[in-house]
């Protein structure tokens, strides 16, 4: 089964991290699409119906949270990738399955897949 993923990140450096390392250690997961913004980020979820999104939590002024209120997510898994610990409870709060910190460990990785 082919898990759809959406990477929602500012820095573009760290998207591409994300993608290589899904593409090497989680052959399920089908990447459809990076996003750099909250905003762009609901125009792909709302076209491209992901399962899983992998969010960082500090985005150019704007918290990952902020998502919860610009779309619907009842659909979507949600993996939260981040450089700092602070949001971990939030993030449970908000249904995630997983918090992972940057640098990414690709093990951590693929056991939150």
């Amino acid at each position: 089964m082919n898990i759809k993923a959406l990477l929602i990140d500012d820095d573009f450096k760290a998207c591409a991290n994300l993608r290589i390392i899904l593409s090497e250690y989680c052959p399920s997961v089908e990447v459809i699409g990076e996003s750099y913004t909250l905003h762009d980020a609901v125009e792909i979820i709302n076209k491209g119906n992901p399962n899983l999104l992998f969010l960082d939590m500090q985005m150019n002024g704007e918290l990952g949270f902020d998502l919860f209120k610009l779309t619907d997510l009842s659909q979507c898994k949600i993996i939260v990738v981040s450089a700092f610990e602070d949001f971990a409870l939030k993030a449970f709060q908000f249904s995630a399955i997983n918090y992972l910190l940057k640098p990414i460990n690709p093990q951590k990785l693929s056991s939150a897949v």
